[in-house]
């Protein structure tokens, strides 16, 4: 009996941790920023201000708030892979382009600028 019954309580703890994956998803996605001067040198804190303009633009204030982990950087190809910390991040890789524009105080003027979603890839937290 007591077989029995630790058998259903491994099965109540892998039945709970399933569960736990299903809700706990880490999405992270490539993503390629190009500016409409093509004389702009995309680097990695630009590529970081782009993503978050794009996202308060999306969300306002609360988009400011969002978590945004830059997980790679390639400056030769202007891609990034990053990933969301947020309930909203559905909603933020539906959104396959975005055009924003950016404050370079260097030169003191407006950059405009695309961001493209290239891939998406979905991981369940264990």
């Amino acid at each position: 009996m007591s077989k029995g019954g630790s058998s259903a309580s491994t099965e109540d703890s892998l039945l709970s941790q399933d569960t736990v994956a299903l809700k706990c998803t880490n999405k992270y996605c490539k993503i390629r920023l190009s500016f409409f001067d093509s004389h702009i040198v995309v680097t990695r804190r630009l590529f970081m201000q782009a993503i978050n303009q794009a996202v308060v633009q999306m969300f306002g204030l609360v988009g400011g708030a969002m978590i945004i982990d830059l997980l790679m950087f390639c400056e030769s190809k202007q891609t990034g892979f990053i990933k969301f910390q947020s309930r909203h991040s559905e909603q933020i890789l539906s959104s396959l382009v975005c055009y924003t524009e950016l404050y370079d105080s260097e030169h003191e003027n407006s950059l405009s600028c695309r961001l493209e979603i290239l891939d998406i890839v979905r991981t369940a937290c264990l």
